[in-house]
């Protein structure tokens, strides 16, 4: 399992920098699309299944807006200093109920 927390992370300005990366590169290589994925601050890290929201929040703040389109987002009105490991296993077990349509 892999946790990733976003501390002073901005999806919205890391999307923009893979942008700025990816058409830097040189002429004849592919800078497709999916290439960007490979500039962005998570690069080498599997895209989230889950994406679990603190504080009562109903929107994901910009937080991992590329890696976390086909993943399963659960909100909880728990602060995150009192996010423990009963809520995370609430929200696991909640996330294995789920079918995931990856894309559709």
């Amino acid at each position: 399992m892999t946790v990733c927390l976003g501390i002073g992370y901005d999806g919205r300005a890391d999307i923009a920098q893979a942008t700025h990366r990816a058409v830097a590169v040189p002429a004849g290589t592919s800078a497709d699309v999916p290439a960007i994925e490979h500039y962005l601050t998570t690069a080498g890290l599997v895209d989230p299944d889950l994406v679990i929201r603190t504080s009562g929040e109903r929107r994901l703040s910009g937080f991992l807006l590329w890696q976390s389109a086909d993943a399963t987002i659960h909100f909880d009105d728990r602060l995150w200093p009192d996010y423990d490991t009963a809520a995370l296993a609430e929200a696991l077990a909640v996330h294995a109920t789920q079918i995931r349509a990856f894309g559709h």
